[in-house]
């Protein structure tokens, strides 16, 4: 009795066992094929059909088993398995014995051999105690498979031709026989301990397995079978493991401000009760643990606060937050060049909103002088009505205006097109500028003359264009300015603005005066997640604006509609003067700034528009004056030919300046002058920009 009671609670401990097992099998393979087809591929037989047959192996191999969870367990097996067995199939034919007729029986034999090594995923699930029940697959690759075939004569005589009883007699390799094995498996396995420490099992096992593939492609055969074996199992002894427990109390408080109470309140929350348990080598740590979330509420004050500061930034990037302003004059002259084309938009000829058009009763009051403080684009777009001045001024003057296309999709070949962007300009200083139709000329082609890159979308919008000439250069020629040059460092006021809201931020505003009035606003809504700047070397009203100081403040307005405005902060301004630096006798220099246009596209070379530029400048250089030259291109093509194209025309240029100090360098693409989005402003960019400084010794 003793005995008996002892060996149950072995069994009762394998059972729940949490270590892993390893081991090794055997089985023998019980197997049953169902058949649909008449022979085997490339084999002759004369069989009516083949549908049913049995066989037999064996099937040796390891296994590992590792526990999942309580009564779920992995196990993995690596076997080999052998298949033997046939498919026989009777037939009652009649055949000559001794030239009479005889009814005999004709038996078809295909015997089979199959060997495969297979990969046995399971899954173990513990029913009861010692029981498991199994599931899975079975996959791997087939290592053998060899047939043997005949057809016999049961009862007397021979085939026809032959003097035996046996004819097809072949044996050998089953051709187009699958070469992976898949089945799916499921059964009864028991573990029963051996020794007393509980780590030695022999398993008794049965499985049912299904074979999922046909064994020949194209052939209906397949298989099921019963596997019987035993398994012999280890499994590192089970360490006894000593259980503590330990009780804890946790509360946590979240606290939530409110705005509409009179005193801070607490309500307790509901208690959870939960087990968290640690295990060691021998010890089982078991936490039971009682935890509540209480909530306290408490009165929120309402908060707005703001804060404001400045950061110089310069040109190369670099930061300041001690900032004073320097503006200092000099004297300048300034040439922007007049680009004498007129883009327009896709397979069309009408003048593009961009350019300026004026009523033909306010020519009389328009005055090129006036542009001088316009950015350059914004003269550009007055390009019209700056040669249907000139062309007023100079009436021996002649333009011709010469229309093209892209000569692609819709504008391919069609002049026709061509010629009515020709006649949209000229119709524009015909009855706009009065200018008599016997001076203007116009022709029509599909590309331009010298054409952009038809194989790039950029280069496709600049040939859809009109080109302005004319027997007089001084129509086209670049304009010419004598003024003031404001230089200011920083260039850039960066405002670092900050708010504290208990409501939330409705909006913000950042004022910046001078001499009493506000100059500029930068503002948003909604909390502030920027830094806004304002571009100093920019704001020309600025510039010529004369004040020591610049205050600047942060108003916040909440979603409440309180509003909070910050204490000023100053930025000291030092205003350098032309007459300052006089009277002072403070060395001065001139500077002057050239620019370039014209280079043709793709080109470095220097054409006679940019070369009468150039003798101009050249007449406006001294001996001490410092030139510096920089090479520009617009975004098409790849960036380092573009550096190499900028490096080009800056050399070119640096060559045919004939005095002075001079340094030069490309900037490619990396700089874009203007917006590349318009073709106008990638013609610009085709640039060489020439500062000329000359010091002015007192």
């Amino acid at each position: 009795m003793k005995n008996i009671i002892y060996f149950l609670v072995i069994i009762n401990c394998a059972a729940f066992s949490q270590t892993d097992k390893y081991g090794v099998l055997f089985d023998y393979n019980m197997l049953f094929h169902s058949a649909n087809f008449q022979k085997l591929p490339d084999v002759p037989n004369c069989c009516p059909k083949f549908e049913t047959g049995s066989g037999s192996g064996i099937t040796l191999g390891i296994l590992y088993e590792m526990p999942l969870y309580k009564d779920l367990s992995f196990m993995l097996r690596l076997v080999y398995s052998n298949q033997n067995g046939n498919l026989t199939d009777d037939e009652l034919k009649t055949i000559s014995v001794d030239g009479n007729a005889v009814l005999t029986g004709i038996r078809h034999t295909l015997n089979f051999d199959f060997g495969s090594i297979l990969a046995q995923p399971m899954l173990n699930y513990n029913l009861y105690k010692f029981l498991n029940l199994s599931a899975g697959l079975s996959f791997g690759a087939m290592t053998q498979q060899n047939f043997k075939q005949s057809e016999v004569l049961v009862d007397r005589g021979a085939f026809v031709g032959k003097n035996t009883n046996i004819r097809n007699d072949i044996s050998g390799t089953i051709k187009n026989a699958t070469s992976i094995s898949l089945q799916f498996l499921v059964g009864l396995n028991a573990d029963f301990p051996l020794n007393k420490k509980g780590s030695l099992f022999l398993s008794p096992e049965i499985y049912y397995g299904k074979n999922l593939l046909p064994l020949v492609k194209d052939l209906t055969w397949n298989y099921y079978g019963f596997f019987f074996g035993l398994a012999l199992k280890y499994s590192p002894p089970v360490i006894e493991i000593k259980e503590q427990i330990r009780k804890q109390i946790r509360i946590d408080t979240i606290k939530i401000p409110e705005e509409d109470i009179s005193k801070s309140y607490v309500n307790q929350g509901k208690e959870r009760f939960t087990t968290d348990t640690l295990l060691t080598e021998d010890t089982r740590l078991i936490n039971q643990i009682t935890s509540r979330t209480d909530t306290l509420f408490i009165q929120k004050p309402v908060i707005l606060t703001a804060e404001v500061n400045a950061v110089g930034v310069e040109q190369d990037n670099t930061e300041s937050s001690d900032i004073v302003i320097r503006n200092e004059e000099f004297l300048s002259s300034t040439m922007k060049p007049l680009l004498n084309y007129v883009f327009f938009d896709y397979n069309s000829a009408q003048l593009p909103e961009r350019y300026k058009s004026i009523p033909p009763e306010n020519t009389g009051n328009f005055n090129i002088n006036n542009l001088f403080d316009s950015s350059t684009l914004a003269t550009y777009y007055d390009v019209l009505n700056i040669i249907g001045k000139r062309l007023t001024e100079h009436p021996k003057a002649d333009l011709t205006i010469i229309g093209c296309n892209s000569n692609l999709d819709l504008e391919k070949g069609n002049t026709s097109l061509s010629q009515n962007r020709a006649d949209a300009v000229a119709t524009y200083l015909k009855y706009v500028w009065k200018i008599d139709s016997k001076r203007i000329k116009m022709q029509s082609r599909n590309l331009p003359d010298i054409p952009s890159n038809s194989n790039e979308a950029d280069g496709i919008i600049e040939n859809r264009r009109a080109e302005i000439y004319s027997n007089d250069p001084s129509i086209t020629a670049p304009l010419f300015l004598n003024d003031t040059l404001h230089l200011v460092k920083p260039m850039t006021i960066r405002f670092e603005p900050k708010a504290e809201a208990t409501k939330g931020v409705k909006q913000w505003k950042i004022s910046i005066s001078y001499n009493g009035r506000v100059h500029k606003e930068l503002s948003g809504t909604g909390e502030i997640n920027s830094k806004p700047v304002w571009q100093i070397s920019e704001d020309k009203d600025f510039l010529k604006e004369k004040c020591t100081k610049i205050e600047y403040t942060l108003q916040v307005t909440d979603n409440s509609g309180r509003v909070v405005t910050t204490q000023p902060k100053y930025i000291p301004v030092d205003e350098i003067t032309i007459r300052s630096k006089k009277e002072n006798l403070v060395n001065d220099k001139r500077i002057d700034n050239y620019s370039l246009i014209l280079f043709d596209f793709d080109k470095k070379d220097i054409n006679k528009p940019n070369r009468e530029i150039i003798n101009f400048v050249n007449k406006n250089i001294e001996s001490n004056s410092t030139v510096n030259i920089a090479g520009y291109t617009d975004r098409m093509g790849e960036d380092d030919y573009n550096q190499s194209l900028s490096d080009g025309r800056a050399k070119s240029v640096e060559r045919a300046i004939t005095s002075g100090s001079k340094s030069s360098m490309g900037v490619g693409e990396s700089k874009l002058l203007f917006t590349n989005e318009l073709p106008e402003g990638r013609f610009y960019c085709r640039t060489v920009l020439i500062t000329v400084e000359t010091p002015i010794n007192k």
